[in-house]
């Protein structure tokens, strides 16, 4: 927990340093909770952590949405719940089947898709979709995405095109086009 914790608080720094940032206004939570924010955000993630560790998932659910609403600008936190949802809920031999794998995914998915409207960073959320969407390529028979692995690369391209990683999408689409 206390490494955990100290992880938590370098992310936040660093994000705190990157010039990248685009301005946005914080929530009415993350206005009261004023420079306090992130570390209030931070003890919601470990207590995520513990609730997940523990099987309590609604309690964990809990923590990680008041986390994010505590900290909504911050990159970390929407892609460790996005991870969490589709690769440890969705991984197979953890979903009883294919459709829920695919739900578990799509969660996740949704989680960035929500975070890229208040994070700062919102290209770092498009730039973890591709990551997800690859990886999910990657599983080959066991992939989910509807269309296969060939559908799963060109969505990852479109994505990292999004976040500004034009190369690595061209470099998908290619692989894509061998799977044809």
């Amino acid at each position: 927990s206390v490494l955990l914790l100290g992880t938590a608080l370098l992310c936040v720094g660093l994000v705190a340093l990157d010039d990248r940032a685009e301005t946005r206004p914080p929530t009415l939570v993350g206005r009261l909770l004023g420079p306090v924010r992130g570390l209030a955000a931070t003890i919601q993630w470990v207590r995520f952590n513990e609730e997940r560790t523990h099987g309590r998932f609604d309690l964990a659910y809990e923590r990680a949405e008041s986390a994010l609403e505590f900290d909504p600008q911050s990159p970390a936190g929407w892609m460790v719940f996005a991870h969490h949802l589709a690769f440890d809920r969705g991984a197979p031999g953890m979903a009883p089947d294919d459709a829920a794998r695919l739900a578990w995914f799509e969660a996740g998915l949704s989680v960035l898709d929500r975070g890229r409207e208040q994070t700062t960073f919102p290209r770092d959320l498009w730039f973890m979709r591709g990551t997800f969407l690859t990886a999910q390529a990657e599983y080959g028979e066991d992939c989910v995405w509807p269309g296969g692995p060939r559908e799963a690369l060109l969505e990852a391209a479109r994505a990292f095109e999004a976040s500004g990683d034009s190369e690595l999408a061209r470099n998908l689409r290619a692989k894509a086009a061998e799977q044809e």
